[in-house]
């Protein structure tokens, strides 16, 4: 990655955290622990100026994965939104910016086959083969099988997911002009 960055004159910037000791320290999982510490990295960037959009590379495949993780565990529609393409940044007082997933209507085996192409190497987190985390369970063990009913489940649920987000903007929205009217006004009480 490095060698590729300074090849393209792409700025690159590493970050170190303990992942496991903030798990431990949070409750959370190995999986959120390390998701929370790359986009606290990406508001720091974001923050700092040194960048005012972030590109993940997040495919169809996992798109479908995170739904249907969502699906699994009861998601309302928030849930099932899953990977929005765009997510603004703002935190008070800072620089905002945005994070984008321009291959979200992707297949990984489309962008492999492309890199192969290319003759460009690629890397891989070593843990996406583990199925001791759920998402790898869902990637190697479930999705494959689902897939013999519906050869385009990928794309299936990631429609579902783009249903998902304009049903839970809609309400949000009806949410935000009906609250007002129907607030008490006061401190709530027991």
């Amino acid at each position: 990655v490095r060698d590729l960055s300074t090849a393209l004159e792409i700025p690159l910037h590493i970050h170190h955290a303990d992942v496991p000791a903030r798990a431990a320290k949070t409750g959370e999982t190995i999986e959120e622990a390390a998701r929370a510490v790359r986009y606290e990295f990406f508001s720091q960037l974001i923050a700092s100026g040194h960048a005012d959009t972030i590109a993940t590379a997040h495919t169809l495949d996992d798109q479908a994965e995170t739904v249907l993780m969502k699906l699994l565990r009861g998601a309302w529609t928030e849930g099932l939104s899953a990977i929005h393409p765009v997510v603004g940044v703002n935190n008070p007082g800072q620089r905002p910016g945005k994070i984008l997933r321009p291959f979200l209507a992707i297949r990984r085996a489309e962008i492999e086959v492309y890199l192969n192409q290319l003759n460009q190497p690629w890397r891989e987190d070593s843990t996406n083969t583990d199925t001791a985390y759920t998402r790898n369970r869902i990637r190697h063990d479930l999705l494959p099988q689902l897939r013999e009913y519906n050869p385009s489940l990928d794309q299936t649920l990631s429609n579902l997911a783009e249903l998902a987000r304009e049903e839970e903007a809609r309400w949000q929205l009806e949410l935000n002009r009906l609250l007002p009217q129907i607030r008490l006004p006061g401190k709530p009480v027991r």
